[in-house]
């Protein structure tokens, strides 16, 4: 508690500063440690002895623990406003560090003795924090944040900025990953990357709505269709709705997006953003690449300040994004050092008819998935530990164990490896180690029992495990074959025996019914000892003759699978053509 003559000044940790003052007006300037912006808050002399709470939460960053403060007086009194009326609002001053045009003084210090009578009757009272607790979100006039690896990233808020934004996007070594251009994506899914996100794909497809959600569905169909006049109204109508049904979110004045955040200690995470712009085609940011810049410069932050703290995570975050009376919902994820982000659900039309029931069906739906993500991201980070012992491995997909088909145990595992940068494929280990190493494979489809009939005729590695995820994903977890095949080699390879083996062991498989419907250059292998043995992989295709197998929308022929013809999208995977691509891998023989 400091006091100056009648008025004091309380300070305290609850994310409050409160004020009782008689004869002259405060304007508290809060500074960051580490930082140049100063946040005023003004106090004015009407007051008369009455307490006002003063929340930092609704109007600036929140400040969980002020551990310790440092005082400073302007060397300038005419630096910061003297005007009360100035400060009505949140004010940010970049005035460089505080030390190079302030003076340093102790709480012990009688004010009247700092400050001259003139200066006493609107006092500027700057107060260092130790610790920051929650970034101040961009807006259209701040500079770029740069990677951790020293490269720019985008800033999509002018329509200049845009050609320097698509440079950025085609160089494979500064590109965000968010599927514009549709290259622009990396090869693991945010779906894959965190539990939270695959789950919400699933309730987006199965969930059962409840009363609550088909309430707030029909309340946004009929609020958000509306037209409103100022962008103002849009956003408070979304937030209302979104409050009502439990989905909080504080709204940013200078930018004006909704964020969902945790803080623990001095530390703040955003797992939700809400954001978006006016009628579609009204000029202004793209709502995903401002919410992925917001998220993005709170990331890089706690990765400078927290590096050892968060190595446990990839700081997932959901986007909810709207545009004129459309909803969408992206996730996204922090790999690579850089952002990862999907779109998890369709886009909602909020100005459906009303007989349009399907419409509202996957709406609610979609609401009732985003309310547990929510929730769960919220738990979520509530649970990150600094535990060193658990390993986590953010950059790899989430999951992180196996029940073995034929001991029924449950296997922990740790990833080593990805086998190609641009294919679902890894190396593991099992824990505690084993001395033989698997192969992690994540896929939308998958024949076990293809897979147990080749391996009976010794042509496919020991499947360990194949279990449905949520999102539309199985985890297939075989034997690491490697120590004793390679990889198949045209020039070396190429050879009449060969050729006779892998045809004839596929005929046998065909006598039991099944076919593979993949076989390429890469799911085959070599034994490294027998040049006559070999292994097949890539049971994504194969299956039961009869039961309905068709080729799905990737398997047509292009120049890097070749396909013979008949197999394209949609039509039956046929015996005769597992041959024809045999041969087609001796051609040259």
């Amino acid at each position: 508690m400091i006091s100056i003559g009648k008025t004091q000044l309380v300070l305290r940790t609850e994310s409050h500063i409160e004020v009782a003052t008689l004869t002259m007006t405060i304007t508290l300037n809060i500074g960051f440690e580490h930082d140049d912006i100063i946040f005023s808050f003004p106090f004015f002399p009407n007051i008369q002895q009455t307490q006002v709470g003063l929340k930092l939460l609704d109007a600036s960053p929140a400040i969980v623990e002020v551990q310790t403060l440092r005082f400073f007086k302007p060397l300038d009194p005419h630096i910061l406003p003297c005007d009360p009326r100035e400060t009505l609002h949140t004010r940010k001053h970049a005035l460089g560090k505080l030390e190079a045009w302030c003076g340093e003084w102790q709480p012990a210090e009688r004010l009247q003795d700092i400050f001259s009578k003139e200066e006493r009757m609107h006092v500027n009272l700057i107060v260092r924090v130790r610790q920051l607790g929650w970034p101040k979100p961009c807006s259209a006039s701040t500079s770029a944040i740069t990677y951790p690896v020293d490269e720019p990233l985008f800033s999509p808020f002018l329509d200049e900025q845009l050609s320097s934004f698509k440079t950025h996007q085609e160089n494979r070594s500064t590109r965000v990953y968010c599927g514009r251009p549709a290259a622009a994506v990396h090869a693991i899914p945010p779906s894959l990357l965190h539990p939270v996100f695959a789950q919400f794909v699933e309730d987006c497809q199965t969930y059962s709505p409840t009363v609550l959600d088909h309430d707030c569905i029909d309340d946004l169909t009929y609020k958000m269709s509306d037209i409103f006049s100022c962008e103002g109204e849009r956003i408070a109508t979304l937030r209302d709705i979104l409050r009502s049904n439990d989905m909080s979110f504080r709204i940013d004045e200078d930018t004006g997006i909704g964020l969902k955040h945790l803080t623990m200690g001095a530390m703040t995470s955003i797992f939700a953003i809400l954001d978006g712009r006016g009628e579609v085609g009204v000029q202004g940011p793209e709502p995903l690449l401002h919410s992925i810049r917001v998220w993005m410069e709170s990331v890089v932050r706690i990765e400078e300040q927290y590096p050892l703290y968060y190595t446990e995570t990839n700081h997932p975050c959901l986007f909810i994004l709207y545009f004129g009376p459309y909803i969408s919902i992206a996730g996204g994820v922090y790999t690579d050092k850089r952002p990862n982000v999907q779109m998890l659900s369709p886009i909602l039309p909020l100005h459906t008819h009303p007989t349009d029931t399907p419409s509202k069906m996957i709406g609610a739906r979609c609401i009732g998935a985003l309310k547990k993500a929510i929730k769960s991201l919220d738990a979520y980070y509530t649970s990150l530990t600094c535990d060193r012992s658990i390993h986590p491995q953010p950059d790899y997909p989430f999951p992180s164990s196996y029940t073995d088909i034929t001991t029924e145990q449950l296997v922990h595992f740790r990833y080593l490896s990805q086998a190609n940068k641009d294919k679902l494929v890894f190396f593991g280990q099992p824990r505690p180690a084993e001395p033989e190493s698997i192969c992690v494979k994540f896929v939308h489809q998958y024949s076990k029992d293809a897979h147990a009939v080749f391996a009976t005729l010794g042509c496919a590695p020991k499947l360990r495990a194949l279990e449905r995820l949520p999102g539309g994903w199985f985890l297939v977890v075989m034997d690491d074959v490697r120590r004793h095949y390679r990889p198949y080699a045209p020039l070396t390879d190429r050879t009449p025996t060969l050729h006779t083996v892998v045809k004839a062991s596929v005929q046998k498989v065909h006598e039991l019914g099944y076919v593979h419907g993949n076989i390429c250059h890469e799911n085959l292998m070599v034994s490294i000892e027998d040049q006559t043995r070999f292994v097949l992989l890539g049971f994504d295709l194969a299956g039961k003759v009869g039961d309905g197998l068709k080729y799905p929308m990737n398997g047509t022929s292009s120049a890097e699978l070749w396909r013979p013809p008949g197999a394209a999208y949609g039509l039956p995977i046929l015996q005769e053509h597992d041959l024809k691509m045999i041969d087609h891998i001796f051609i040259d023989i």
